[in-house]
């Protein structure tokens, strides 16, 4: 008897991905593919679902601001950041608590990403500035 599904494929994602929001690996087939090169997302299609859902609920309970609204980040005004095709302006949250952060532009926005929303990472960027303004003014 316990050799009845033997031939049987069982199914090990170790050569899936690891999703970056939840940690867990999935198939490939589990990731959205972006862009042409058929790159995968970072985060699950769950993942990605959820995060939507809680964009869409906090976009109800948020009023996006006018163009005389500033970025808080890089205090460019809404009409002087240029971008094509849709607002500069993307509601941040935060994605361990859910909750609403502001309004920032798209640009400081990607940014955060990029640093991972790490404080520790972003006080690296900020000495690492520092250390070449201040090589330059000495």
């Amino acid at each position: 008897m316990d050799d009845l599904f033997e031939d049987f494929p069982i199914y090990e994602p170790e050569d899936g991905k690891l999703c970056s929001k939840c940690g867990i690996r999935k198939p490939e087939t589990e990731f959205r593919i972006i862009g042409r090169n058929d790159y995968r997302r970072t985060e699950c299609d769950s993942c990605l679902k959820e995060n939507e859902q809680l964009r869409r609920d906090l976009y109800k309970q948020h009023e996006k601001p006018g163009d005389d609204y500033q970025c808080p980040i890089c205090e460019r005004l809404v009409k002087d950041i240029p971008f094509a095709n849709r607002s500069p302006l993307v509601l941040d949250h935060c994605h361990d608590t859910k909750t609403f952060r502001g309004w920032i532009c798209d640009y400081c926005n990607r940014g955060l990403g990029a640093f991972g929303d790490d404080l520790g990472r972003l006080q690296n960027a900020i000495n690492y500035l520092r250390g070449h303004y201040d090589k330059e003014e000495g």
